[in-house]
C-alpha cells in the first residue's frame, strides 16, 4: 500500500497564527478521508455537500472547531510572491464558486484546493488526487512553513494512506446524515 503522509512535529495550534496567512485545514482530521478547506487571510473557503462556502468567516468557524472539539490540523502555505491577499481570495472564490455541491459531480473537498495550489505554485500541482499527496509535493517545494494542531491527540500525526472509493463512502455518508 502507498504511504499516505507522516507529518512533521506538530505544534499546539495559535488562533492569532491563523487570522492571517494561507492555511490548509484538515478538518476531522483523524477520520480518513479528513474534510478540506482553506482559510485565506481569516477568510473560509470549502466545498461540502452543500456546495461552495466562499469568503466565510474564519473566526466562526475555528470557534467552532474549539467548542465542538473537533480533530483539526493546520498547515501554513508559503505566500506566493506577488500575490495580494485581495487578489489571494479573489482567485479562492473564482475557483471554490464554479464547484457543483459534493455528490453530484466528480469533485471533492480536495478539487477547488488542488486547483488553487496549480494556479499559485504551478502546474506540478495538477497531478495530486488527494491531500497526502499534495503534502508531499509541498514539502518537497519546501511551500509549507509550519504545521499546528487541535484535538490532535499525537505530535508525530500520520495522515493514512485512502482511495477514491474513501471518499465517495464519505460523500454518501454526509449526504445520508444531512437527509
Amino acid at each position: 500500500m502507498t504511504a499516505g503522509f507522516a507529518f512533521p512535529e506538530i505544534s499546539v495550534w495559535d488562533p492569532a497564527k491563523t487570522a492571517e496567512g494561507l492555511w490548509l485545514i484538515l478538518l476531522k482530521a483523524t477520520r480518513v478521508p479528513p474534510h478540506l478547506g482553506i482559510l485565506a487571510d481569516g477568510r473560509w473557503f470549502t466545498l461540502d455537500i452543500n456546495g461552495a462556502k466562499v469568503n466565510g468567516d474564519g473566526e466562526r468557524l475555528l470557534q467552532a472547531v474549539q467548542r465542538k472539539k473537533i480533530p483539526a490540523a493546520f498547515v501554513r502555505f508559503a505566500w506566493p510572491r506577488g500575490l495580494s491577499k485581495e487578489k489571494a481570495q479573489d482567485l479562492l472564490t473564482e475557483i471554490f464558486s464554479v464547484y457543483q455541491p459534493l455528490g453530484e459531480t466528480p469533485a471533492t473537498c480536495f478539487s477547488p484546493i488542488r486547483d488553487f495550489c496549480e494556479k499559485i505554485y504551478g502546474e506540478q500541482y495538477r497531478q495530486p488526487q488527494f491531500v497526502f499527496q499534495l503534502l508531499r509535493q509541498l514539502e518537497k517545494d519546501g511551500l509549507f512553513n509550519e504545521v499546528s494542531g487541535l484535538h490532535v491527540a499525537n505530535k508525530n500525526f500520520v495522515l493514512p494512506h485512502y482511495d477514491m472509493q474513501a471518499v465517495r463512502n464519505s460523500i454518501a455518508s454526509a449526504k445520508l446524515r444531512a437527509g
